[in-house]
């Protein structure tokens, strides 16, 4: 009697197990209506304010002709407010110019109604649709483009806090990291302007103009969208004919003064070697041609009416987006090959326009900031690798690079490399053949080159390089956080065996700052699922010997409606021991498919944490298997 009595309160303290994961799980679908349900909200704030402005667009419905009237005022619908004007500058007619005096205040903030039509990857696209706006509205003078604040936004460590990196002026008085200090200014423009395409001139061109006015917006080269767009062809059946003959392939001859680059993944790339400009928009269609050679000779004469010096050796790289409403606009942004960075003709905010930006908090300092700068120039490598100059010293520092993780995965087990040791001597091996492609300069081992260079640039910048508080061991903490457990799992960790109190330690060591190293990960989980499959095949034999114990006869001689408690303690041991069949063969197949990359763990990582439990809920999950394996 006593044990079933015992029984009893075992099932009684499963009921009440059952009951509170059911009272969590309500609470969490709760929140994430909640959640739904702003963000349905602000979409609806969104198209009624697209619609709002699309029937207000002055460059759809342009305003009839000034009148000569007493004290005019003119209404900006979309600033919502009311600038004086002068009446002396006003002409009764219509060919007359009417001057910008120091009493006018004119808004430059792009289109509000301007959408960009390509889905991005992931997190990315919420970046590029921030970086753009963001922009504009910290440069227009009375911008009134009330964006509402992203759900990461508004739990950042940093509230209040603007990290703003300004345009460089380089030349002869900053001292660069390489060769070819000497500045030059842009020449003029030799590009013939067609003649429906106008630009702004210098001597017209207003100081605290926002080239956002013209849809130019500058941008990180991660944002650039190739891997975004879609275009497809007609699946149908064709016919060609090739002439006799026939040497040339070439479709169309080049737009003037372009040239199209080899590019290692197909793409099509044009050059302009004058204007040190490249670009993968389609200059064989007119409207792109025109559209760029208009923008290049309004950055031209922007960079003179500001007396920027530009450095001598840099490459300007635009990406042209058709938008739905038949509008182009034009992301831009400048490299220097000798600083080894991008840069800027107006400010831009870091946290706008930097992809992990929201990973790291507390970010202050320019020296540290300065390694993600170079990461987006190695980027730029990877997407136009024909305009990257290939050099001894770059191959001699990533082997340089390579060979101290190979040093510190030989010495401690906590090292800061990404990758692994066998990963690491294969990617050393290949830098060896690299050296032997430099006099060539060839795009392929360009392109090779920068993908390594940005991986290991990035890595510096998740690490907190050039800071005083800079990572060395991958379970460091750079903010020295101290977690304490909640009442959750201090109740469920006796009734499985203190599994979950040793689980949560190992996920929060890997775990640090949210940023996981994917070597690291993929051992964590190689070893979990190795416990697991043993779990599995232990609970196997012990249900199979509960079922041959049920089967002998002799021991069901009760009467109808009474079970010994032999027979109940076998039912019980086979419920557990399903349980732990069935959880660690979900748990082996779903870290099984799950891809190991670095940005996928993260992701998962932050998804599976909460706010209050923090990753107590996968530590739990994760024990579960151990733990029923014991309780049958």
């Amino acid at each position: 009697m006593a044990t079933i009595s015992l029984l009893r309160k075992l099932f009684d303290i499963f009921k009440e197990l059952i009951s509170s994961c059911n009272r969590l799980a309500k609470k969490a679908r709760i929140r994430l209506l909640q959640k739904l349900a702003y963000l349905w909200t602000l979409a609806r704030a969104y198209c009624s304010k697209a619609k709002t402005t699309r029937t207000t667009d002055p460059k759809r419905d342009p305003p009839p002709p000034p009148a000569l009237v007493n004290s005019p005022k003119y209404n900006d619908c979309k600033e919502g407010s009311t600038t004086e004007t002068n009446p002396a500058t006003i002409s009764h007619t219509h060919d007359d110019v009417i001057p910008l005096d120091s009493s006018i205040s004119c808004s430059l903030h792009p289109d509000p109604d301007m959408v960009r039509g390509n889905a991005s990857r992931t997190s990315f696209q919420h970046g590029l649709n921030l970086a753009q706006p963001a922009h504009a509205s910290q440069n227009a003078p009375r911008s009134t483009l009330n964006l509402p604040p992203s759900p990461s936004d508004t739990h950042s460590d940093q509230e209040g806090y603007t990290f703003i990196v300004k345009s460089p002026k380089l030349g002869s008085g900053q001292e660069g990291e390489g060769e070819g200090t000497n500045s030059s200014s842009p020449a003029e423009s030799v590009l013939a302007l067609p003649a429906s395409v106008a630009s702004i001139h210098a001597e017209n061109l207003d100081h605290d103009l926002d080239l956002a006015q013209t849809r130019i917006f500058p941008i990180m080269p991660e944002f650039f969208q190739r891997y975004d767009r879609q275009a497809f062809l007609k699946e149908e059946e064709t016919k060609m004919i090739i002439d006799p003959f026939t040497l040339d392939f070439q479709l169309h001859p080049d737009p003037p003064g372009w040239k199209p680059i080899a590019n290692p993944e197909g793409i099509l790339c044009f050059y302009n070697e004058e204007k040190k400009a490249v670009t993968e928009a389609n200059l064989y269609e007119d409207v792109y041609y025109q559209k760029i050679t208009s923008d290049i000779a309004t950055l031209e004469d922007f960079i003179r009416a500001k007396k920027f010096k530009m450095p001598e050796n840099y490459t300007l790289a635009m990406d042209l987006n058709m938008q739905p409403n038949g509008t182009i606009d034009t992301d831009y942004y400048y490299v220097d090959h000798c600083r080894r960075i991008v840069f800027f003709l107006e400010e831009i905010e870091a946290q706008t326009n930097i992809p992990v930006w929201s990973q790291l908090k507390g970010v202050t300092s320019v020296a540290h900031l300065k390694h993600e700068i170079e990461a987006q120039y190695w980027y730029h490598g990877k997407l136009y690798p024909s305009t990257i100059e290939l050099k001894a010293k770059h191959v001699v520092e990533l082997g340089d690079v390579i060979l101290h993780y190979l040093g510190d995965l030989t010495i401690t087990s906590y090292s800061l490399s990404i990758f692994s040791a066998d990963e690491l001597n294969a990617m050393l091996s290949q830098v060896n053949t690299l050296r032997e492609n430099v006099e060539h300069s060839l795009p392929g081992a360009a392109s090779f080159l920068s993908q390594m260079m940005h991986i290991f640039a990035r890595q510096r910048f998740h690490n907190w390089h050039s800071t005083p508080q800079a990572r060395i061991y991958y379970d460091q903490s750079v903010h020295g956080k101290c977690y304490r457990k909640t009442l959750l799992i201090k109740i469920l960790s006796p009734l499985l065996f203190s599994a979950p109190d040793i689980h949560l330690a190992s996920l929060r060591n890997l775990w640090v700052d949210q940023l996981m190293l994917s070597r690291v990960w993929k051992e964590a989980i190689e070893t979990l699922s190795q416990e697991w499959r043993e779990f599995t095949l232990c609970a196997t034999v012990l249900l199979n010997a509960n079922v041959a114990y049920l089967a002998i006869q002799s021991i069901d001689n009760n009467p109808p409606g009474y079970r010994s408690p032999a027979q109940i303690s076998c039912y019980l041991s086979i419920v557990a021991s399903l349980g732990s069949i069935i959880i660690g063969l979900l748990l082996m197949r779903q870290n099984t498919a799950r891809n190991h990359g670095l940005d996928k763990v993260n992701t998962f990582l932050q998804v599976r944490s909460s706010p209050g439990l923090g990753l107590e809920t996968l530590a739990i999950l994760y024990s579960l298997p151990y733990a029923l394996l014991l309780w049958a």
